[in-house]
């Protein structure tokens, strides 16, 4: 009990430190600081997306950027509802946009990163943007995005929020997502590029090359987000950045089911593991946010038998509602979502045993197949 108790203050003081980072850096926004138009390449890979292909299209077609400087590559990844056969005819209709099957190539990779990766491939955009099928952004996304290429500038990370209507269990998910978001953004506006979504990044072409692409991450189901990240934070020297203007945010939907949910963040918590090999500090901020959440859960049940532990789960809570809180009410103002902070609340609740469960599940998270 002693042991694990210094073992739970010093992970606990790295949480808090980390959350103190997080938050901090919300108040260093940087600001778009470019006027050039370079050439930019879209990049979405699909598998099953029939649903969502039509106003994601309609939506890229009304970009406020000029036609013949942006270019939109869809690759299919094995869809079976007919998304490539629809592509293909929508192809014949716009000037600027291009299909391919990862069935007619073939890759080194597997899953989403072989759809991106002959994207990529087939690209002759300077810069890479991108998204998913399921995302929605304004007309002047494009635009937004570009004008943080300054030309020290390799990468840009754009916000990408939930979307939600009266269910609880949306709202927790847009809330969840937000508060990731003020991690990544937060952390990097202080010097750490310790977070992203695949859902709305963009890079250049030459910095994805100079970080051999996907090859750190080829044997993973995932890894073209975070752990990609990493790798390429360390094979350039060019900065990655924040995009903190509006004009770059986009929004996408939420898991329908609960089933759903727990997939996606199993898959997504796999990576940390991970992350050992390429970010040892991030690693251990990732070990610190489990041993906090599992302490305060332990020393409130052991409260119970032992009456002096209530002190430290007292300690551990206060430290973690005060941090956690001040960060999602900055989070909630920066992103436009102050309605959220209701949510706060219930999530907080749910949270410690959430992160303790999703940790354990994590173990199969490499298992799970991309849609």
């Amino acid at each position: 009990m002693i042991l694990f108790f210094f073992v739970s203050i010093f992970f606990v003081a790295i949480y808090v430190i980390a959350l103190v980072l997080f938050f901090t850096g919300l108040f260093r926004p940087v600001l778009p600081n470019s006027n050039k138009t370079p050439l930019v390449s879209i990049i979405i890979a699909v598998k099953n997306e029939m649903e969502n292909l039509s106003e994601i299209l309609s939506l890229l077609i009304l970009q406020n950027y000029p036609k013949n400087l942006h270019e939109i590559i869809i690759v299919d990844n094995g869809s079976t509802d007919g998304s490539y056969q629809f592509l293909l005819e929508y192809q014949k209709r716009i000037t600027n946009l291009q299909c391919f099957s990862t069935n007619d190539f073939k890759s080194k990779y597997k899953y989403k990163k072989a759809a991106l990766d002959l994207g990529i491939q087939k690209s002759k955009g300077d810069l890479i943007l991108s998204t998913d099928a399921d995302c929605r952004m304004g007309k002047n996304w494009i635009k937004g995005i570009v004008k943080y290429f300054c030309d020290d500038v390799d990468m840009v990370i754009g916000f990408s929020g939930v979307s939600y209507n009266k269910s609880i269990f949306q709202k927790l998910q847009s809330f969840d997502f937000l508060m990731l978001m003020a991690a990544a953004q937060g952390s990097l506006n202080n010097g750490f590029s310790w977070g992203c979504s695949g859902q709305n990044i963009a890079f250049r072409k030459q910095a994805f090359c100079n970080a051999n692409g996907y090859e750190s991450v080829k044997k993973l189901k995932g890894g073209d987000d975070v752990l990609f990240l990493l790798n390429f934070t360390k094979m350039n020297n060019g900065k990655i950045v924040f995009a903190s203007h509006s004009d770059s945010w986009i929004k996408n939907k939420p898991e329908k089911s609960y089933t759903d949910f727990i997939r996606q963040r199993m898959r997504w918590a796999s990576e940390a593991s991970f992350s050992r090999h390429i970010s040892l500090t991030l690693y251990i901020v990732s070990i610190a946010t489990l041993i906090t959440n599992f302490s305060l859960l332990f020393f409130f049940i052991a409260s119970f038998f032992i009456p002096i532990v209530w002190k430290l789960f007292f300690i551990i809570f206060l430290l973690k509602i005060v941090w956690e809180g001040a960060l999602s009410y900055k989070a909630t103002k920066v992103y436009n979502q102050k309605s959220l902070l209701k949510i706060f609340p219930i999530w907080f609740i749910f949270d410690s045993p959430y992160v303790v469960v999703m940790s354990i599940l994590s173990i199969f998270g490499n298992r799970i197949k991309w849609r």
